[in-house]
């Protein structure tokens, strides 16, 4: 009988656990050593209480994130979280291998993931972004409840060389009417400034070495700045000023899509196939009549769309009511 156990996620579980303790020991030091500072002597007793309890964080962040990531354990029988009794397929209420789920840490936002509900105990979630095999196990949790595995042709296994490009309907925005556009090409002047300048004082070791800085800042904002393309038969995800780079899925593999956002990003197009495998793509240029657009275009092919942040309403100018 086929077991799978999961395996949390490295940067998105371990790391991120490590981000934020770190954070609130420097913020736990910082309070903790300027406390005899305070202007009185009750906001000494203030600033020593806030440390006490930004020192204490650490702890709250550990116990937060293995609540939200157990540890999980599927056969072909039943399926089991941290060392609890397992919970029997034959007692699946209900169950949703897609949607957004809690993510029961601060004013954190929902994320992606499955619902299941057993008979006489409350809804259980695997969320997609804490473990390294989340595909693996959707997949058998798929093969045994929902019966939808599909033997189609994987994403991005399509050829390449076959495609015609005139046959894709584009998505897209300016780079220069949008914020992550304007504020990349901002960047981009005044860092060449900055490095011209450098180099008539004479520093070429610290010029070359904003080079680099300049040249990896630019281009992971670039990755906010994709665009997409569809045809009778694929998605394609292209992103701005990076002509070269182009990922294909077949339609007939896109399980559905998302549209969504997250903290201060821009509305992203996550692409979830039949395997369970999750995209997002960050797509900061398109405005939001153009992705409903999309969204007309990818129903009329009959793939499912999740619209989760976009409205839009026309503008009409009337002089009188």
């Amino acid at each position: 009988m086929e077991t799978i156990t999961s395996r949390r996620h490295f940067g998105k579980f371990y790391l991120a656990i490590a981000g934020f303790s770190l954070f609130f020991v420097v913020m736990a030091l910082i309070f903790l050593s300027l406390h005899k500072e305070a202007l009185s002597k009750g906001g000494e007793i203030f600033m020593i209480v806030i440390g006490v309890v930004l020192a204490l964080m650490p702890f709250y962040v550990v116990y937060r994130f293995y609540q939200n990531a157990p540890t999980i354990r599927v056969n072909s029988n039943s399926i089991s979280f941290n060392d609890t009794a397992p919970c029997f397929w034959a007692d699946l209420e209900k169950f949703e291998m897609t949607g957004k789920r809690p993510f029961k840490f601060m004013l954190s936002d929902p994320k992606e993931g499955v619902l299941l509900k057993f008979k006489g105990q409350k809804e259980k979630y695997i969320l997609d972004d804490m473990y390294e095999n989340t595909p693996e196990i959707k997949k058998l949790i798929g093969s045994i409840v929902e019966n939808t595995l599909s033997s189609k042709v994987p994403a991005n296994s399509a050829d390449l060389g076959v495609l015609d490009d005139n046959s894709f309907t584009y998505y897209k925005g300016y780079q220069l009417l949008c914020f992550e556009g304007i504020f990349r090409w901002l960047f981009f002047m005044f860092m060449a400034f900055f490095i011209i300048s450098v180099i008539w004082s004479g520093l070429m070791a610290f010029a070359i070495g904003l080079l680099i800085l300049g040249v990896f800042f630019y281009a992971m904002m670039g990755f906010r700045l994709y665009y997409f393309g569809v045809s009778p038969e694929h998605l394609v995800i292209r992103l701005h000023n990076i002509f070269w780079y182009r990922k294909f899925y077949p339609l007939a593999d896109i399980r559905e899509v998302v549209f969504e956002t997250h903290y201060k990003m821009p509305v992203c197009l996550r692409v979830i196939t039949n395997d369970f495998e999750s995209k997002m793509y960050p797509a900061g240029s398109i405005w939001s009549k153009k992705w409903l657009q999309l969204k007309e275009d990818f129903e009329k092919k009959n793939i499912k769309v999740r619209n989760e942040c976009v409205t839009y309403e026309p503008f009409e100018f009337k002089l009188y009511n």
